[in-house]
């Protein structure tokens, strides 16, 4: 009996160990999330991170030497979408919006020019995502001169439909989805849900 016991004991502190060891090798997706933004534009002073919903997460943000760098550590919510809010002060009208993923690891915004959004695999598939719709829109603007609200409407649909199912199982996915939903035809909708529950 007294055997079995050490045994038993052994075999739970090696699988304790193991736990341990596992959990410790590799950056856990729900680490710390440090953000660091590069936006030389002077104008733009005031700075807030927003929920999907557009409620203020973290209003103690600043521009210092063209950038602004924060770290998020609500890790048990992680991933997210959150929106980088820019705005100046001198003209409520100039505001930037810019989506990022809050997530473990170092996210890097770069909103000069060539905006880039890096650091994370979910940021990467966002950026991806974000120049897709420019470059849809802007082909669409050139080649359809007939301005066919219906077609309009069935293309967009579409887009948002399959950048969606693409990003399958992803915390963008899910962006894609709730944030343009409403603007998919019931067929595509369906095709989307279905999808995105296999």
């Amino acid at each position: 009996m007294k055997k079995a016991i050490i045994s038993l004991c052994a075999i739970v502190t090696a699988a304790a160990a193991t736990a341990i060891f596992s959990s410790c090798s590799g950056k856990p997706k729900q680490s710390r999330c440090d953000v660091e933004v590069f936006s030389p534009e002077k104008r733009y002073s005031e700075v807030k991170l927003l929920d999907v919903h557009g409620a203020v997460i973290d209003s103690t943000l600043s521009v210092r030497n063209d950038s602004i760098i924060f770290s998020r550590t609500d890790s048990l919510a992680m991933p997210y979408i959150a929106t980088l809010r820019l705005r100046n002060p001198s003209d409520s009208l100039d505001i930037v919006y810019m989506p990022i993923v809050i997530e473990g690891g170092t996210v890097s915004l770069d909103l000069t020019d060539r905006i880039s959004l890096s650091g994370t695999p979910d940021n990467e598939a966002l950026f991806k995502f974000l120049k897709a719709k420019n470059s849809f829109s802007a082909k669409y603007e050139r080649e359809n001169t007939s301005h066919d609200v219906a077609k309009l409407k069935e293309d967009y649909s579409k887009f948002f439909a399959d950048q969606a199912i693409l990003n399958k199982g992803t915390v963008v996915g899910e962006y894609i989805f709730e944030t343009y939903r409403s603007v998919m035809t019931p067929d595509d909708l369906s095709r989307v849900k279905e999808r995105l529950n296999n």
